[in-house]
């Protein structure tokens, strides 16, 4: 399952564009982002050291360091996941890769990029394989555009 998660390599090398690979300072992502699309608020902090995302999956924390991150959610249903996550800088955007299991068994392997526009716009895109009855269909790819 996991092999057929390396389709979406190519769709990130795409959305980050070639210029966004030389070196870049690295943008904080710090602030309340409201989506333009659908009534979504997201409040990021950051420091040096983590960053912490909280929206509509709840809190999240990364460590900027590239050690795991470790983090729990419910579902609506009340089932425990848990997340272990890395955090990668590639150029300016920041790719966080993630490995989620739930309680029940089995896990799935999905990324989302952070990405800045030079007017101050939030792109969000998270790559995700679509699962029916946690066995692996496709891949999935969304993109939130949010801002200050």
């Amino acid at each position: 399952m996991h092999g057929n998660l390396l389709r979406p390599i190519v769709v990130v090398f795409t959305i980050l564009g070639a210029g966004s690979l030389s070196a870049q300072d690295k943008p904080n992502f710090k602030g309340t982002w409201v989506s333009e699309r659908q009534p979504q608020t997201l409040t990021i902090t950051q420091d040096g050291l983590r960053l912490t995302q909280t929206g509509p999956e709840g809190t999240l924390t990364y460590q900027l360091d590239g050690s795991d991150s470790r983090n729990e959610t419910k579902t609506v249903l009340g089932e425990k996941w848990i997340h272990i996550s890395k955090i990668k800088w590639v150029g300016s955007a920041l790719v966080i890769t993630t490995t989620t299991t739930p309680e029940a068994g089995g896990s799935w392997d999905w990324m989302k990029i952070y990405t800045l526009s030079g007017t101050g716009t939030l792109k969000l895109t998270t790559v995700d394989g679509v699962l029916s009855d946690r066995v692996y269909m496709d891949v999935n790819m969304v993109t939130f555009t949010l801002q200050k």
